[in-house]
């Protein structure tokens, strides 16, 4: 059973904000039982204070509450990703939480929009931390790499090691995007908001890269997703910007720590060609391609912009980033080609064998 008090917080379903909020809690008991997790929808009070506006228990799992958190406020120490959600406009994942009867969670947090892209309120799923908090003991125990190398063969501590790692990184580079994106908002001049909201859109790539290798840390993992990822944060950087942003492509699997490098230097190129390639409110395409072989893998990012000079902006230290990643990291190649119907980059790379 979802108990909320939209009624009073919000009104009867008569405006888009009350009818959306509407619509989710009719469906949060239904979430709860397939998550297996405590389900909340939280809003922002006036004084930016969270307050707990609907929840639910899942059925045949034991909840973390005894009694009803609605009407309760949801404290920035206690529940960071909650704000984080809030200030961003992203999902905030794998964030420790506590509740308002004092108890260790895990929140996963994911925005509540409108057709505007307004955020109303964000969705919250909880469940115990127990398993997480066991996994840190044993973590805090491994204080030097030749005890967790005696570990490894017998509890496989080595895997565990590399996922609380990318876990902590993703968490941290999540935390930084907010960050700068609170920067951005408050900066006066637009070319420096522009520069911060780029930083956090890239900071996000990154953090989505740790996450996929927080599920996988010592597999290899599929590369066309991670790239779709990529375009998908990067949509931020474009409210009102009519340049469309796709990607397509091969099924292909690359290793976490080269993902990281990639998607870097794709969400450079991305970003290079949505700031630059469409000056004075132009619409576009930015067509990114992967592309598979026997020996290597083949990226390009291409748009159908103004163009630029390669000689001249090979020098800036974008260019030198990316150029940099490919050749040093990457080990691959590297192809600029750009004239006045737009700009295509050919990275290629060795494929993983």
């Amino acid at each position: 059973m979802t108990d909320h008090i939209l009624a009073s917080w919000c009104g009867p379903d008569e405006n888009p904000a009350s009818r959306r909020l509407h619509e989710i809690a009719a469906q949060l008991e239904l979430i709860a039982d397939l998550n297996g997790a405590d389900m909340f929808i939280d809003c922002l009070r006036e004084d930016g204070i969270a307050i707990v506006v609907a929840q639910a228990r899942p059925r045949g799992v034991s909840s973390n509450y005894q009694r009803s958190a609605v009407s309760h406020i949801a404290r920035r120490e206690d529940e960071p990703a909650v704000y984080l959600a809030f200030e961003s406009g992203l999902p905030v994942k794998d964030l420790k939480a506590v509740t308002q009867e004092r108890r260790n969670v895990m929140q996963d947090v994911a925005p509540i929009r409108l057709e505007d892209g307004s955020c109303i309120g964000v969705l919250i799923a909880e469940r115990d931390v127990t398993r997480e908090l066991m996994r840190e003991q044993k973590l805090r125990t491994l204080e030097t790499r030749e005890d967790a190398e005696k570990l490894e063969p017998a509890a496989g501590s080595g895997d565990l090691v590399l996922r609380e790692m990318n876990h902590r990184m993703k968490n941290q580079l999540q935390m930084l995007s907010s960050t700068v994106r609170i920067r951005a908002r408050s900066a006066d001049n637009a070319q420096t908001r522009e520069e911060l909201l780029s930083m956090a859109a890239e900071v996000d790539v990154i953090a989505s890269a740790y996450d996929a290798m927080t599920s996988s840390p010592t597999e290899l993992l599929p590369l066309l997703p991670l790239l779709e990822r990529t375009a998908e944060l990067l949509r931020g950087l474009l409210p009102g910007v009519p340049v469309e942003l796709r990607v397509t492509g091969d099924s292909t699997m690359i290793t976490g720590d080269r993902a990281v490098t990639l998607v870097t230097a794709v969400s450079e190129l991305m970003v290079n060609a949505i700031r630059h390639g469409y000056p004075g409110g132009r619409s576009g395409i930015v067509q990114v391609t992967l592309i598979g072989g026997n020996l290597v893998n083949t990226i390009q990012v291409e748009d159908d912009g103004v163009g630029f000079q390669p000689d001249r902006v090979r020098k800036t230290g974008g260019m030198r980033l990316i150029s940099g990643l490919v050749h040093e990291k990457l080990s691959g190649e590297i192809l600029w080609y750009s004239d006045g119907s737009g700009t295509r980059v050919t990275i290629t790379i060795p494929r993983e064998q």
